[in-house]
């Protein structure tokens, strides 16, 4: 195996480490790209000290990545993003300006997290003028989708902010009409739901909005807008109402390949209800129909005894899976 190909593989192999979410493999494998002076180490670095939550190590790996190469725009973007996390949008801007100066660049995505950072400044106008300048029919094809359905979402989610709603639902129904593989692209499709059902929303067409959103969560039950917007359409409040957190035992509706017996699994759940049947009930909803007989609530606390908060749930986590 020559150079290329073991950076090649390493490369591949420190991104299915970030997938896995195995950030302290994945910065094993940082370093030792960075000895091979591959500048794709400060990326997967990046990547992994932001999944560890340490923004300021992300910063840093990537100025220091910059100073190497200046001229690889994915590193530039990166950096761009994780000012825009930080607040420090005027530098964010600067660093999509030297990536969209870099060969080989991705203008669209950059165009797209730059529109981002406007919209978190209540920029709306200008998050519009750079989404407006992305060529969306550039994105037609496959390679693209994630990125498509992505950019489709926040465009949406700017005209609601400048009050453009008209528009907003026609370029929404427009981009909802198109052919997508669901299961490839389930959390950009949720974002992409919830972000038409907002508009909705906005639109005091609520049975519309919510029949958008209830598909949104079987997509991704993990949407914290999704979760909000629902709260805010039921709008229940009580004075009896208390914060709970809650995890829920349950069996899955079928074997994962190669295995015979049905894994169970565990979620958690934050919830506002008035009693923890009430919020059992409200979990289920959240809940895949061929799952939601076999639930059962493991273990509960309550985290304060009286909310103001309208009903509702406000976190729904991931599945920790197992098998006797």
């Amino acid at each position: 195996m020559d150079k290329e190909q073991k950076c090649n593989k390493l490369m591949d192999q420190g991104l299915d480490a970030l997938d896995s979410f195995n950030t302290k493999e994945a910065i094993k494998i940082g370093k030792k790209l960075k000895k091979l002076r591959q500048t794709s180490a400060f990326e997967i670095l990046a990547l992994a000290y932001h999944q560890d939550e340490k923004p300021d190590k992300s910063i840093e790996v990537l100025k220091e990545g910059l100073k190497v190469a200046p001229n690889v725009w994915v590193l530039w973007q990166l950096l761009g993003n994780y000012q825009s996390d930080s607040g420090n949008y005027d530098e964010a801007h600067k660093c999509y300006k030297m990536a969209l100066g870099c060969e080989y660049k991705d203008e669209s995505s950059i165009k797209y997290n730059s529109a981002i950072a406007y919209s978190r400044e209540n920029k709306y106008a200008d998050a519009e003028n750079e989404i407006d300048s992305i060529d969306l029919d550039k994105l037609e094809y496959e390679k693209y989708y994630k990125l498509l359905i992505l950019i489709s979402s926040e465009k949406i989610n700017i005209l609601n902010n400048l009050n453009k709603l008209k528009e907003s639902y026609s370029f929404g129904r427009a981009a909802l009409g198109k052919e997508y593989d669901v299961d490839g692209y389930r959390d950009e499709l949720a974002s992409l739901y919830t972000a038409h059902a907002e508009t909705l929303w906005l639109s005091n067409n609520n049975e519309k909005a919510l029949e958008h959103l209830w598909y949104s969560i079987k997509l991704n039950k993990k949407h914290k807008r999704t979760g909000f917007l629902i709260r805010e359409i039921e709008n229940k409040f009580s004075k009896n109402a208390k914060y709970y957190r809650i995890m829920i035992e349950g069996i899955w509706s079928e074997p994962f390949e190669g295995e015979t017996e049905k894994p169970g699994f565990f979620t958690s759940y934050d919830v506002v209800a008035e009693n923890i049947e009430q919020a059992f009930e409200l979990i289920k909803r959240f809940e895949p129909y061929y799952v939601q007989d076999s639930l059962k609530i493991k273990e509960s606390e309550i985290l304060e005894e009286n909310s103001s908060d309208p009903i509702g749930i406000y976190s729904a986590n991931s599945y920790i899976f197992f098998t006797e």
